[in-house]
């Protein structure tokens, strides 16, 4: 099981930390993940007076810093910023070389962040139950795109098709850039993207929001209804962020870590500064990561073998 702790402390917690501290993003620079491991990085090194080094490690859906970081000893003085991709989509996709229920101990969850589908203005459907029914009219003719195979966008895209029941073309990208690029076009009628990437073009009208794969509305588009509330009950997913140290991090390191970070994500301030991209800035303890990257395991890999997916 990967290594969660509860809340009990120990009656003198050791000094922490006394050195520089690293923080693995496994991701290129200049992405959400990146972008909030930086803001965080930052006001910690004030909080504690020490360095926090951000260290970017892309590659393979943040599996290459994910591997990356097991070097490290078990410490408390590496970070990880472990993604759905990472920690659950990818253990469905690939042969990796780490677990994230054993090689890891949770630390508290970070943000979740809905995808969003988007449609040009020139498909006639304004919502996502008219998708359905051009689909059925057209089986194999409607296509949409992505920002590549299995990413959170194109894994929510599967278990949408697989709660309605129609076939859709994927159509995948390498990133978001050239998703948006083509469907602005008209090129693919439809895209599920990172909210941050489509939000703007609803706003002004270039595309028109179909869905948001969250529980409830964004704020920032809230005339944008949820999926759920077009009749697919079970369809929440969120692009999620933890933080992770290395399995064998003693539980006091791991507690106070805990403390330090979740004051900062339960800053009001610090999630106002994040909501214009559709993220929410969630804490958690290490306990309740564990179970919900446990959840997320199982999650994925049923829509995976479903989807007919073959792993890497």
């Amino acid at each position: 099981m990967l290594l969660a702790v509860g809340g009990s402390g120990l009656a003198q917690a050791p000094e922490f930390p006394t050195k520089p501290v690293r923080w693995i993003a496994p991701f290129a620079p200049g992405g959400f993940s990146d972008t909030l491991s930086r803001y965080l990085g930052v006001r910690l090194s004030e909080e504690w007076k020490q360095s926090v080094i951000i260290e970017n490690r892309p590659g393979a859906g943040g599996t290459v810093g994910s591997e990356y970081m097991l070097r490290a000893p078990a410490d408390g003085y590496t970070l990880l910023t472990g993604t759905i991709s990472s920690h659950a989509i990818n253990v469905a996709l690939m042969e990796l070389r780490y677990h994230p229920l054993k090689d890891y101990a949770a630390v508290t969850m970070l943000s979740k962040q809905p995808a969003l589908m988007v449609a040009h203005p020139s498909l006639p459907a304004r919502d996502f139950k008219q998708i359905v029914a051009l689909a059925r009219r057209y089986p194999g003719k409607l296509s949409y795109g992505t920002p590549g195979i299995g990413t959170s966008m194109h894994m929510s895209a599967e278990l949408v098709k697989q709660l309605s029941g129609v076939d859709l073309t994927h159509v995948p990208y390498k990133g978001s850039a050239p998703v948006m690029v083509d469907v602005l076009a008209g090129h693919v009628p439809i895209a599920v993207v990172p909210f941050a990437a489509g939000a703007t073009h609803v706003r002004v009208g270039k595309l028109r929001g179909i869905g948001v794969t969250s529980a409830n509305r964004s704020p920032v588009l809230p005339d944008v209804p949820t999926l759920a509330e077009q009749g697919f009950k079970d369809l929440e997913v969120t692009s999620w962020l933890g933080l992770f140290v290395k399995a064998g991090t003693p539980v006091p390191i791991v507690e106070q870590l805990n403390r330090s970070v979740a004051r900062l994500l339960d800053r009001p301030e610090n999630r106002r500064h994040f909501e214009q991209e559709g993220a929410e800035l969630v804490s958690s303890t290490p306990r309740a990561l564990a179970a919900h990257v446990e959840a997320e395991l199982a999650r994925w890999t049923k829509v995976v073998r479903a989807a007919g997916i073959k792993p890497n």
